[in-house]
């Protein structure tokens, strides 16, 4: 099998991740340029300096992850239906054109007096997420959403934006891992931790996946993590890491997410 048909299997996992809930006709185009970037997740200190470039997705398909710009090269790339598909979730499922960063800045601020919990945390990082369509790009920044979704879980814009930012890391880490089937391999892996430990029928898959660390045959961390948003039954969001080591069995840990602070 070619490096390019890993990549466009691995990439499969989008159709399901990705999935629009009808067949419309979609109301936005892209740029003409093949190499206009469509798509792009960044994070930036608190000067608004960007300090990692998580994902580019190019006009054409290809993509970039931080590791690969370094090198000069490209992660991979997505068929015309793969990239349409995983826009169509982004811009009509999880409606990210209606997200604006001032927006969620003036939501944060007001649920932080009402609740009394300062929104401001030293040294976080802000996601910035771009999309480039033929008319506009659109860019919605946003403090540590993640975590700000969880202490101000009224906000439900927040859910949005960690579903965006949720698509955008599965890309980069699907690629990463070696493709489809070796997400799958340690999904089961995962599945079977979480039914061993709390007796749950949630069924974990590539679409879960959002991390890795290290390479096969070395030391590697995957991370999944169960998105109430994508599984419903979870009930809560919870984190799967899977670690292997070279002439040792894989070893799995939980960790609920934590509660609002």
């Amino acid at each position: 099998m070619t490096m390019s048909q890993v990549f466009r299997r691995s990439l499969f996992v989008l159709l399901v991740l990705a999935a629009r809930t009808d067949a419309a006709e979609p109301t936005w185009s892209l740029p003409d340029d093949p190499r206009a970037v469509v798509l792009q997740m960044q994070f930036a200190d608190g000067s608004g300096t960007v300090v990692h470039t998580v994902l580019t997705v190019q006009r054409d398909g290809t993509f970039t992850d931080g590791d690969a710009a370094q090198r000069g090269t490209f992660a991979g790339r997505m068929s015309t239906d793969e990239l349409h598909e995983l826009l169509g979730a982004i811009i009509e499922n999880d409606r990210v054109l209606d997200l604006t960063s001032a927006s969620l800045l003036d939501q944060i601020e007001s649920e932080a007096r009402r609740t009394s919990k300062d929104w401001r945390i030293q040294n976080a990082t802000t996601v910035v997420i771009r999309v480039g369509l033929a008319d506009r790009t659109h860019v919605v920044e946003c403090l540590s959403p993640d975590l700000m979704r969880t202490r101000y879980p009224a906000i439900r814009e927040l859910d949005r934006l960690c579903a965006v930012r949720h698509r955008l890391q599965n890309v980069v880490a699907v690629s990463r891992v070696g493709g489809l089937e070796e997400a799958r391999r340690l999904a089961a892996l995962a599945t079977a931790e979480l039914r061993r430990q709390n007796g749950s029928d949630i069924q974990i898959g590539p679409r879960d996946l959002v991390q890795v660390r290290g390479t096969i045959g070395d030391l590697r961390q995957v991370q999944f993590v169960v998105e109430p948003a994508l599984h419903p039954e979870a009930g809560e969001s919870v984190h799967v890491c899977v670690f292997e080591s070279p002439g040792s069995a894989p070893r799995i840990s939980l960790t609920p997410v934590a509660r609002p602070l």
